[in-house]
């Protein structure tokens, strides 16, 4: 087994573990955020802000502690494949001026944001995924696209999932860089532009309000 694999593995596996230590601890927020299209999953065409819908039946929680951030997200209507799932990271929410039309956001593109890897993982033709991942302030345990991570525990997380095609199982090291890597897999996409995260579709988002 490769080890790029088993690193796939171990951040699932560390992840919900995680996810559960946190939920468990004293001074916790918990709020919960629907699932939204983002872009055409076929071409990677971002949808008008208008145009969005809200994915039924699929949602994601966040809980916050004073220094940390775990968020499950259960959505549907995705293509079958492999994923990784991007935070975007809007570290001071009150400062925010360009909110979304949807999702009640207060931030959006033109805010500034840091960006990383916050888990992967595998959809089946039911099209149901299931995503989990926690962090700490100022830990890096993926890709980082911008600096600096995860500053402030209150601020406005958009999730961003991203898909990149079909699951290459016969390619250990293919998968590996499919489930953490913003580029893996994506040369047989068009070339797509959201937040430097270029070729791979993004089918949906979702967005934690900052408090």
């Amino acid at each position: 087994m490769s080890k790029s694999f088993l690193l796939v593995l171990s951040c699932i596996v560390a992840g919900f573990f995680s996810w559960n230590a946190s939920a468990d601890s004293e001074h916790t927020h918990r709020s919960v955020s629907k699932v939204w299209t983002f872009s055409d999953s076929n071409d990677g065409s971002p949808i008008p802000e208008e145009d969005r819908v809200k994915i039924e039946d699929a949602k994601s929680k966040i809980v916050r502690t004073d220094d940390s951030v775990c968020i499950t997200t259960k959505t549907r209507d995705l293509p079958p494949g492999a994923y990784t799932n991007w935070w975007v990271m809007f570290n001071d929410p009150a400062n925010c001026v360009n909110g979304t039309g949807f999702g009640k956001s207060r931030c959006g593109s033109g805010d500034p944001a840091a960006v990383m890897w916050a888990t992967g993982g595998i959809v089946g033709p039911d099209g149901v995924g299931y995503f989990n991942a926690c962090i700490n302030e100022g830990e890096v345990p993926g890709q980082l696209l911008r600096p600096p991570g995860l500053t402030n525990a209150n601020a406005e997380i958009h999730v961003i999932i991203k898909w990149h095609g079909d699951s290459a199982f016969g390619d250990a090291q293919r998968l590996g860089e499919q489930l953490t890597s913003v580029s893996g897999a994506c040369d047989q996409f068009a070339a797509t532009n959201y937040l430097g995260m270029a070729n791979c579709p993004d089918p949906q988002i979702v967005i934690h309000r900052g408090k």
